[in-house]
């Protein structure tokens, strides 16, 4: 066993010091492989969505549409987010520079003002429907 005073002043805990390398922390090797799954699943799943919803027409109603939209706001998230974030938690300071900090911010602050209307949207369509179910049919007898 090392003793104290073998160890290297670097090694030596500081209690006044909390911080803890990258090399040393559980997340620097968890995140980046949840993120990677994250990024690939997020990619088919939402991916295969639009494009189903692009070359059927069939599927044009308007809650797929509203599907739809999320699907491109989640894939807006994955494509221009993730990875870089992902980054974060494997180095100490974002490595991408300031173009693309911004452009993830914003592409983040895009995304969930488009999730945020789309479910609004939805949610608002829906209880129109189930309010007024005929109301449609109505329309078409005038």
């Amino acid at each position: 066993m090392m003793s104290l005073s073998t160890l290297a002043p670097t090694d030596v805990p500081d209690p006044d010091n909390d911080y803890t390398p990258y090399f040393q922390r559980p997340e620097t090797y968890i995140v980046p492989v949840l993120f990677f799954i994250i990024f690939v699943l997020g990619t088919l799943g939402n991916g295969t969505l639009v494009v189903i919803f692009m070359r059927h027409r069939a599927m044009r109603n308007v809650p797929n549409t509203y599907i739809f939209s999320l699907a491109l706001a989640d894939l807006l998230v994955i494509l221009t987010c993730v990875p870089f974030t992902s980054t974060l938690y494997t180095v100490e300071s974002w490595p991408w520079g300031v173009f693309l900090c911004k452009v993830s911010e914003i592409s983040k602050n895009i995304s969930i003002g488009v999730s945020v209307f789309t479910l609004t949207a939805l949610s608002v369509e829906r209880y129109c429907a189930i309010v007024n179910p005929l109301r449609r049919l109505q329309g078409w007898r005038d």
